[in-house]
Parts: C-alpha cells; sequence; structure tokens
C-alpha cells in the first residue's frame, strides 16, 4: 500500500504535466482502486503515445491609449436676423367695366343719283294750273316723263307731259302747282331748271 501511495505520488505530478486532464482521472481512479484493498495491483500502464491536444486561447493585449485633443476655435458673427417679410396687403381695385363692343354705326343710305337722261336741257320753269303730276311742254311729245331739277338747290320732281306749252323764249316747262311747291315757292314764279328725258 505505500508503494502504490508512492507511485501515486509520483506519477500523478507527471501526468498531469503531460496530459492534466486524462493524468487526473487515471490518478483519481488508481487512487480510488487503492483504497479499495487492492494491494499490489499493478498500476495501469502509462499511455506514453505523444498526445496532441489544442486549446482555445485568448489574449488580451492592452496597448497604451493616446489621446489627442484638438480644439477648433470658431468665431461666428451673428447677423442681423431678416427683417419680416411685410405683410400682404389687400387693395380694393375698382374694375372698371368692360368697354362694350364698338358697333359701327350705320351708313345712312344715300338714294342713288337717278340716272343721267340721254337728252337735257337748261331753261326756265312757272307753273300754271294742271293737274298733279303731270306738266306742259313747248316741244316734248305728250306721255314723256321728265326729271326737272332746281339748278340752284338740286331738288328734282318728276312729271309726264300732257300739255302744249305755248312757245315763249327761255322757257322750257311749266309745271303743276304741286310740283313746282317741292322746288320753290309759287311766290316765285319762274326758276332756273335742268330738264332730262
Amino acid at each position: 500500500m505505500q508503494l502504490g501511495c508512492c507511485l501515486a505520488l509520483v506519477v500523478v505530478p507527471l501526468l498531469l504535466l503531460a496530459t492534466p486532464q486524462r493524468a487526473t482521472l487515471q490518478g483519481l481512479r488508481h487512487h480510488s482502486g487503492a483504497g479499495r484493498g487492492r494491494v499490489g495491483a499493478p498500476a495501469p500502464a502509462l499511455d506514453t503515445r505523444p498526445q496532441t491536444r489544442v486549446e482555445n486561447v485568448s489574449f488580451r493585449v492592452e496597448l497604451p491609449t493616446t489621446t489627442t485633443t484638438t480644439t477648433t476655435t470658431t468665431t461666428t458673427t451673428a447677423a442681423a436676423p431678416p427683417a419680416p417679410a411685410p405683410a400682404a396687403q389687400v387693395v380694393a381695385k375698382t374694375v372698371p367695366p368692360a368697354p362694350e363692343p364698338l358697333v359701327a354705326a350705320p351708313k345712312p343710305v344715300v338714294p342713288a343719283p337717278p340716272p343721267v337722261p340721254p337728252n337735257t336741257t337748261v331753261g326756265e320753269a312757272s307753273w300754271y294750273g294742271a293737274p298733279a303730276g303731270t306738266c306742259a311742254s313747248p316741244t316734248l311729245s305728250f306721255g314723256t316723263v321728265v326729271t326737272v331739277t332746281d339748278v340752284s338747290t338740286g331738288a328734282s320732281v318728276r312729271c309726264t307731259v300732257d300739255d302744249r306749252q305755248a312757245y315763249t323764249p327761255g322757257r322750257v316747262v311749266d309745271l303743276a302747282p304741286t310740283l313746282f311747291s317741292q322746288l320753290a315757292s309759287l311766290s316765285v314764279g319762274v326758276i332756273e331748271v335742268r330738264l332730262g328725258w
């Protein structure tokens, strides 16, 4: 028993150096067997094969840290705050009404001038008691429609020859009183006219 204990004291530290876990287990087994009274039992053969064991080893390396302090000086010039925008002013404007579209004034209707008769003569005209719309001529045929125009005013009338006038030098027509009054006053008696037929 003393031999086994001595052996255990020598072998166990050696095993711990070689393979710590295996040697511990084997030593425990051997020690426990000795306690059971197996005196003189041969010690188990040691496994002399090289064993490789890789353990995860973590290293913590502390490096000296250098703290660099940079001081930056910023100079800020405070500008005056912008002036507030003026409030929108609502100005009521009187909008003039839209002008009415221009409408061209109708042109006065000018009566077309009477056609110029192919035959004209100038002389004096007088009036006598004849029916309305008729006149007397020294030379024109009965039924001839004659245009009589006052030379001084441009007014004109139309009459139909239905009587023969006595020949009077310079006189070309005698009119019914209604026609003569459209050209001049009856009190005038005689006017200068132009005949056309």
